[in-house]
Formats: structure tokens, C-alpha cells, sequence
């Protein structure tokens, strides 16, 4: 599908020469920034909607239908209903704030299908980015009945990034954001919404790309990509004691040394696969790591069994939970005030070691009841400093 000046053609690659299907003439306030597929709720029958939005936040939202099984007749056009392209609504999505783009929300973790309802719960299906750098979020319903969009802001962050030349969301509501000159990465968690990471580019390497995947866990993996490089990036685990920050390079893919050509695009596969493209070639870098990485050489990452080599389990180790034995989490236990479950889960430890094989591990809760850790064990009663008892 395409979109001229004042028209938006569907065409068919099945055959050996692209066939035009469909056209459908349309008139507009302003300059169309960008075409967006919707994700669909259901697929069946195959039909699709498409909108187009302008810089005047106006768009339109077209209904694509396709057959069940290809036919030649709809190839030449000889059964039109099969196969066709129909102008659906039109919608305004309100504030005239300068719009600079619009982009498509990353479908990734356990949010990443659409609900049938519409509220502030559900999943993000766009971006729009404006010249201040503001940023709102929006998610989208269509109501068969009376054959309308209706969008609704889901979330609203003042970036303060002026011309923003990249931009990526993903559905776990984390947005990455590059700045004009595009040495700058940021990345802001919309639904709080705050900063979480800010990043200059030391060497002034200019990013040219942005991709988000996530583990089963639904933990974020950002691929930022420079001109012969991509570097991954993830989310690390809170802690409450420590100053640090929020999110930390885990590996470093070069491909200098294999192809002259710079990076023109990468994107995720499903598996954690990262493909690169650069100039006429595709090179694929599995989720297992092979060989040295220095940057992840530096994190010390292992497990009881060998070092970790699978980009999953890497970011799992950085932002999974903590095992019950942790210190950090016994540090947040005596804070609390249970100093029975520390001394509980200490001697359990103590046990569980006398009797430790590297081959098996230790179980993460050392086999105590759930129960035991999110039952209060002291009772406290503090003095606030206007007198009498909380």
C-alpha cells in the first residue's frame, strides 16, 4: 500500500510484476507524515485498516479486505470485491502542538495484543512525537457498528528534546528518544512518566537506529545502532540503597571488520535474533553470544552451571528477581522490620549449602512457603512527632 498527494493505492507482489488493486482518492488539510498499519484484535475474515495522519493531527483510516485464498481474477481485477480498498473515517486527534511524527508502538511482552476495550489500560498503538519534544501515547478502537476510530491518549511526557530525530516506543510504555544531532539517547517510561536514562555519545558517533525486543518476562531490550556498530542495552534491577543507573550496556555487536558498509537497518526476530542489514547484506547474530564480548566480559555474569551466553538470561540476571539469599533482598527484609525471616532464610541457607552440588543449584527460595515472606512476623507501633501512636 502506498500513499501519493491525493491518492493511496493498493498493490499486489504476489505476481512476478506488481498489479495495482485498488485506489482510493482522498483530500487533506495538510502534508502526510506517515501510514500506519493497526494491529487487528481478529483476522477473520483477512481484513485490515490503515491510517494516514498529517501534521494538522488529522488523519484518515482506510478498511483493507483481502481474499481467503488468491486468485487470479482478483490479480487482474476482474472480481473487484474480493480485493479492494475503501475510505473507512476520519478522525482528529486534537491538539495542534507542532506534530513532527508519528510512529508505531513495538508489540512486545505480554501486552503486546490489543484488548476490545478502550481505557487507559490499554495497550499503546502509536506515538506521536512533537518539535518541543512532548510526547503522547494513544491506543485505538474500532466500533464496527457505525464504522469508527476513536483514539485516546494514554499518556502525555514533556521530554524537553527539542526536533527529535528518532523515536521508538514499545507496548511495555517505554520510549526511546534521540536528539537532533542524534548523539543523544533518552529513554522515558510514559506511564509514570519520568526519565530513566540519559546517554551521550562519547566518541560522537551519530545513532542511526532504534529496536525493541523483550524476553519471555517481559523485560525491555533496547538495540541502538551507530554507523558500524549496535549496542543492547537493558533495564537493571532497582536497588534501594544504592545510587545507580537505570539501564546499562550488556553487549556490543561490531561488524566493521566484516563488511565496509554501514548499518542501514536491524530488526528483531521473535527468538531474540538480532538481524543487521548493511548495504546488500544480512547478517544474523543469534540470542546466544559466541566468542568474546567485552562489554559483557566486564559484567562477570555467571550462573551455578557455566558463564551466561544467551542474551535472555543475561538480562533475566540484571533485571530478574532476586534469589530469597540475596543480600539486597535481606537488607530490604531487616528495613521492614522482619528479622525473623532473615534469621529464618539465613539458616535455611546454611543447610541448603551443606548439601550444595553445582550441578543442581539452589532454589531460589530455598524451598520456604511463599507464605513466609509476605507474612508481617513483628508487630510495630511507631510515635509520630505530633504525639500518640501509629
Amino acid at each position: 500500500m502506498t500513499l501519493h498527494a491525493n491518492y493511496v493505492a493498493l498493490w499486489d507482489t504476489e505476481p512476478a510484476i506488481s498489479v495495482e488493486v485498488a485506489r482510493c482518492s482522498f483530500a487533506n488539510n495538510g502534508k502526510m507524515l506517515c501510514l500506519l498499519l493497526l494491529p487487528e484484535i481478529a483476522n477473520s475474515p483477512p481484513m485490515y485498516h490503515v491510517v494516514a495522519v498529517d501534521e494538522e493531527m488529522t488523519g484518515i483510516a482506510w478498511e483493507v479486505s483481502l481474499p481467503l485464498q488468491p486468485s487470479t481474477e482478483a490479480h487482474n481485477g476482474a472480481n473487484g470485491n474480493i480485493l479492494y480498498l475503501k475510505e473507512l473515517s476520519r478522525f482528529d486527534l486534537g491538539p495542534r502542538d507542532g506534530l513532527l511524527a508519528i510512529i508505531p508502538v513495538v508489540p512486545v511482552g505480554w501486552n503486546a495484543v490489543l484488548s476490545d476495550s478502550l481505557d487507559m489500560f490499554s495497550r499503546e498503538v502509536a506515538t506521536t512525537v512533537s518539535k518541543s519534544g512532548l510526547l503522547r501515547s494513544w491506543t485505538v478502537k474500532l466500533f464496527e457498528e457505525d464504522a469508527t476510530l476513536k483514539w485516546l491518549a494514554t499518556s502525555t511526557v514533556e521530554t524537553g528534546v527539542q526536533n527529535p530525530s528518532l523515536a521508538k516506543g514499545n507496548s511495555i510504555r517505554k520510549i526511546a528518544l534521540v536528539d537532533e544531532a542524534r548523539t543523544e539517547l533518552t529513554i522515558w517510561d510514559s506511564k509514570t512518566p519520568q526519565l530513566e536514562f540519559r546517554k551521550l555519545s562519547t566518541t560522537g558517533e551519530v545513532i542511526r537506529d532504534l529496536d525493541w525486543t523483550s524476553t519471555p518476562q517481559s523485560q525491555s531490550i533496547l538495540a541502538v545502532g551507530f554507523q558500524h556498530r549496535v549496542v543492547l542495552l537493558c533495564q537493571l534491577r532497582y536497588d534501594y540503597l544504592n545510587a545507580g543507573p537505570a539501564w546499562a550496556s550488556f553487549r556490543e555487536i561490531n561488524i566493521e571488520a566484516l563488511t565496509p558498509h554501514p548499518i542501514g537497518d536491524s530488526v528483531w526476530l521473535h527468538d531474540g535474533a538480532l538481524v543487521i542489514g548493511a548495504g546488500n547484506q544480512l547478517l544474523l547474530y543469534p540470542k546466544k553470544i559466541e566468542g568474546e564480548d567485552r562489554i559483557l566480559d566486564s559484567l562477570h555474569l555467571t550462573s551455578h552451571k557455566s558463564k551466561l551466553d544467551n542474551i535472555f538470561d543475561i538480562v533475566s540476571q540484571l533485571n530478574g528477581p532476586l534469589p530469597v539469599y540475596h543480600p539486597q533482598f535481606l537488607q530490604q527484609c531487616i528495613l521492614t522490620g522482619k528479622s525473623k525471616l532473615v534469621e529464618m532464610i539465613l539458616v535455611k541457607l546454611y543447610k541448603e549449602l551443606r548439601n550444595y552440588h553445582e550441578e543442581i543449584g539452589l532454589d531460589p527460595f530455598l524451598d520456604l512457603d511463599t507464605n513466609t515472606f509476605i507474612t508481617r512476623d513483628q508487630v510495630f507501633c511507631y510515635t509520630s512527632r505530633y504525639g500518640g501512636k501509629i
